[in-house]
């Protein structure tokens, strides 16, 4: 999202709506596999949502985000009424479980690293995204649909956003409607200095 111009302060919160939403399901159902894809799910939606209003309404990334930010927040405390989801047993391997002697979270963390570096480094959207980035005007004008990369980019973010917040209620053991605050200013923060 900041290579393509723009930001998103809505990290945190999502992380907290998607984690809490994932571990809902898992309670629900007993599933991992449906906790995890509820929490993705979660996040692309409102990934979706946030990059659709920015495109078609014209809205600036700041605002929009800020107001998902919010949103997310009362969603998440009025889904829970403000309680944390506990109990969520085997569901905890997502953050807390070791393979081969290797963290589950930092094996996700490095194969969701290489997959955003071919991304952006060897497709024709990680092209895009640093074309729009750059020149929005001249990425235009080479023909580049920049309303759908930029929908598609904040739905990537979700996504891995929604990742990110199943992977720390897992890693915290219970579903925390209060987990992720300020987060984005961490996400942002390591953006800069790296």
């Amino acid at each position: 999202v900041i290579i393509c111009g723009m930001i998103d302060l809505s990290s945190g919160s999502v992380a907290a709506l998607t984690g809490v939403m994932g571990t809902s399901i898992y309670v629900m159902t007993g599933s991992i596999w449906l906790g995890l894809l509820a929490g993705l799910i979660t996040g692309a939606l409102t990934g979706l949502t946030s990059g659709f209003l920015i495109t078609y309404f014209n809205l600036p990334p700041f605002i929009v985000t800020l107001a998902m930010m919010t949103g997310a927040r009362g969603i998440v405390l009025l889904y829970t009424g403000g309680m944390p989801i506990i109990n969520i047993g085997d569901f905890t391997i997502l953050g807390q479980g070791v393979f081969l002697g290797i963290p589950v979270p930092i094996i996700i963390m490095i194969l969701m690293l290489l997959l955003m570096l071919v991304l952006v480094k060897y497709t024709r959207f990680g092209r895009y995204i640093y074309a729009i980035g750059g020149n929005e005007d001249a990425a235009i004008a080479s023909g580049v649909n920049v309303k759908g990369v930029k929908i598609l980019t904040f739905t990537l973010a979700g996504t891995l956003v929604g990742l990110a917040g199943v992977i720390l209620m897992s890693r915290i053991n219970s579903g925390q409607p209060s987990a992720g605050v300020m987060f984005e200013l961490d996400a942002i923060t390591t953006v800069v200095i790296g």
